[in-house]
């Protein structure tokens, strides 16, 4: 990253936002209010649901972009299990770099999770599902 500061409790008001291959501090866009929720806050600064990867509740960590007119355009909510971060993607070719970078963690991660919490029903289902992969890997 080439910000000159980190995201981090003392500097609450910038955020970090990937702009033409850098990443760059801004004055965060969020109406910072206290009493009101992330949802809330999120529709007061006119972003709307874009995609979500990985499913809240369901997964280790979780993507949700949001989307809005003006920059910048895309805001991202990465969550992991205690907490989350937001950051931005000033345009949409700025958006689709970080997704290329992020989905497949998320996906890792899911799968992974998955994997962990695999019952006595399902493991025969699982390693059928593996032999398959492996067999078209080897294929390809």
């Amino acid at each position: 990253m080439t910000g000159s500061e980190p995201h981090n409790p003392e500097n609450v008001s910038q955020y970090w936002c990937y702009s033409a291959g850098e990443w760059i501090t801004f004055a965060d866009p969020l109406p910072a209010v206290e009493s009101r929720s992330f949802d809330d806050m999120v529709k007061a600064a006119g972003f709307e649901m874009w995609t979500v990867a990985g499913e809240v509740y369901k997964v280790p960590l979780t993507l949700a972009v949001y989307t809005r007119a003006q920059e910048p355009c895309f805001l991202f909510d990465l969550e992991g299990s205690l907490t989350s971060h937001q950051f931005y993607a000033r345009t949409l070719p700025d958006a689709l770099v970080l997704l290329n970078q992020l989905v497949p963690t998320v996906q890792a991660a899911a799968v992974t999770d998955q994997i962990a919490h695999v019952d006595s029903e399902s493991q025969s289902v699982l390693t059928d599902l593996l032999n398959i992969l492996r067999v078209r890997s080897r294929d390809t």
